[in-house]
């Protein structure tokens, strides 16, 4: 009855790249943060952390390595990168008073470069000579005037790297900038993965190479999202820009952004009609509006210099420009090489009520028959923006009146929809998460998580070893990570299942472990459960970091034939991991994997273990 969506193939799960190029040195010591984590229920701070325990703070070397214990708490991992960007700042003060409000730069004073373990220019330039790269894609090159706006850009969109021509543009002043490096450089895909769950969106990281006294790069945009400048080699300027009021907080997604979703899902009628009445109203707006200039607005500036392993937030909706500057005391010039780092999406109050309000109104519609009855025969005549300002002032009066008493019904209406919210907002939320977990990095494994997973078992299979392990009602089991996971109610759409009873749901487990690492380039397979289901399958994903046994899991029938069922096969699926001793014993021992059925009779007997 639990079955996935997809053919099982041990060979999907990612990775750790072994690439010359992604191997670097990690002699970095940056310490450990003395702070002590704040809980707090403010709605500015991270979800994915706040309500959690996180007993220490670890150094930036040991949270982004890849030998961690079965025990590991991989939400002091990403708390402890999370402080260490903001510099050892209380991680509740920097939702609060920093984050989508002002810049906050962080300053190490001649300690040692943590992010130099990250990435360097020596391999900036090796991905450049020994990697097939192409423009726009993979990297762009740019050159800026003294008025700040594009002179130059080499390259068309898919056109093949030459790297003499890239290395000649870098001589003559281009700015270079590599894409989404955690696509294929692992220790920025180690970090990123971590950071995504306390950040509650996908994330993404550029390596920008700026010559010798010169280049502006990117001065002419905005940040699209929340982002963090790593300082990596060489000294930078940076000159920051606060917008206006009405320029803050720029709506997620560019048009270029957009025209991607586009190419990739389909373009609806209703879509194209959606479009075309937000064109409409945007002219309306202009006609009553017209002293709002297109371009950004800039209320004041800030200017910061940054030096290696210093870094700087940028809050999402400031314009920003960077220019390389020398290395004291020596007046020579030297590149700058900085790590971009940007939120991907960022969810906002205007994302989630258009998930909700159409489904409101359709839901509104059903139940009230003033919503299905035809506008009034006159509602064209009497409405309009070009008409509201031409007549006489009786006819004006005339088609106020007919405005009026049509405002007045859909106000009513509205409030029949905004009735309708509440019941919706828990289905929205569903919808967001698993948005998130779609596009989400996938995750990294130690050692010792895959021996006690499935993909260690998968591999000694493989090698003739033993028959695959077993999960028993006294199993311990434990989510290999917190947030990579989320069960969802939906309707079961499949042609096999159409003898079922209309709007009988059933449940899906969207999980990451079998995305890519580059964006949207696997579809997310889900495995399927009934809903009786539920109960178990939410206390196995949100006990992390404690393991839960099988036999305690909640479920309608209590039977332990259930419990141990659903336990299987989320750990078959890779999400969960052993963590008692004996149940780690069988799963290595083969001399155990030929007597499942006796062990299986000894456990029933043995009601006094405690395992």
């Amino acid at each position: 009855q639990k079955k996935s969506l997809k053919n099982k193939l041990s060979s999907k799960r990612p990775k750790l790249s072994t690439n010359i190029l992604d191997t670097v040195s990690d002699d970095s010591n940056y310490g450990q943060v003395a702070a002590s984590f704040p809980f707090t229920t403010d709605d500015r701070t991270p979800s994915g952390i706040s309500h959690q325990i996180v007993d220490r703070y670890v150094s930036f070397e040991e949270a982004l390595s890849t030998d961690s214990a079965i025990e590991t708490n991989y939400y002091t991992k990403a708390s402890s990168l999370l402080q260490h960007l903001i510099g050892g700042h209380d991680i509740s003060k920097f939702f609060n008073e920093y984050w989508e409000r002002k810049p906050l730069p962080v300053n190490r004073n001649d300690a040692e470069n943590p992010y130099a373990s990250l990435f360097s220019k020596k391999l900036f330039f090796q991905i450049l000579t020994e990697r097939i790269l192409t423009y726009h894609t993979d990297i762009s090159v740019s050159l800026y005037n003294a008025q700040l706006q594009v002179q130059s850009t080499s390259g068309e969109k898919g056109k093949p790297v030459k790297e003499k021509e890239v290395l000649k543009l870098f001589k003559q002043g281009y700015t270079l900038r590599l894409h989404r490096l955690q696509r294929t450089h692992d220790p920025l895909w180690h970090l990123l993965s971590l950071l995504e769950t306390p950040l509650s969106c996908a994330l993404s990281v550029d390596a920008v190479l700026t010559p010798e006294g010169g280049g502006r790069e990117h001065c002419a945009r905005r940040q699209e999202g929340e982002g963090w400048v790593m300082q990596v080699e060489g000294r930078s300027e940076w000159e920051l820009g606060r917008p206006e009021e009405e320029d803050m907080l720029p709506l997620p997604g560019s048009e270029e952004e957009t025209a991607r979703e586009r190419e990739r899902d389909g373009e609806t009628e209703r879509e194209r009609e959606r479009e075309a009445m937000g064109t409409a109203l945007k002219s309306s707006r202009a006609i009553h509006s017209s002293s709002v200039s297109p371009s950004v607005s800039v209320s004041s500036s800030l200017t910061y210099t940054l030096s290696p392993g210093d870094s700087l937030y940028i809050p999402r909706g400031w314009t920003y420009t960077h220019t390389s500057l020398s290395p004291p005391p020596s007046p020579s010039l030297s590149p700058s090489l900085h790590l971009h780092l940007t939120t991907h999406r960022i969810h906002t109050y205007t994302s989630l009520l258009e998930m909700i309000l159409p489904v409101a109104l359709l839901k509104c519609a059903s139940l009230s028959l003033s919503l299905r009855r035809s506008l009034p025969l006159n509602f064209m005549s009497v409405c309009g923006v070009a008409r509201s300002e031409e007549g006489s002032e009786r006819e004006r009066e005339r088609e106020r009146g007919g405005k009026r008493e049509v405002r007045e019904r859909v106000r009513e209406m509205m409030k029949q929809v905004t009735e309708e919210v509440d019941d919706l907002m828990d289905a929205a939320a569903d919808q967001i998460a698993k948005q998130f977990i779609c596009e989400r990095l996938p995750i990294s494994l130690s050692l010792s998580e895959e021996s006690a997973s499935i993909t260690g078992e998968r591999e000694r299979e493989s090698e003739g070893e033993r028959e695959r392990g077993r999960v028993g009602a006294h199993s311990f089991l434990r989510l290999i990570r917190p947030g990579i996971a989320r069960a969802v109610v939906e309707e079961r759409e499949r042609e096999k299942e159409r003898e079922r009873k209309k709007g009988e749901g059933v449940l899906v487990v969207y999980h990451c472990l079998d995305n890519s690492r580059d964006m949207y380039a696997t579809p997310n397979t889900p495995l399927e459960f009934e809903l009786d289901d539920g109960p178990a399958i939410e206390r196995l994903l949100d006990a992390y970091p404690l393991p839960i046994q099988v036999c305690d899991l909640p479920h309608p029938s209590e039977l332990e034939e259930e419990k141990v069922s659903i336990a299987r096969s989320l750990y078959e699926e890779g999400l969960l991991l052993l963590t008692d001793p004996i149940s780690l014993s069988l799963s290595l021992s083969p001399s155990h994997s030929n007597r499942e059925e006796e062990g299986e009779e000894r456990e029933r007997e043995d009601e006094d273990n405690p395992f």
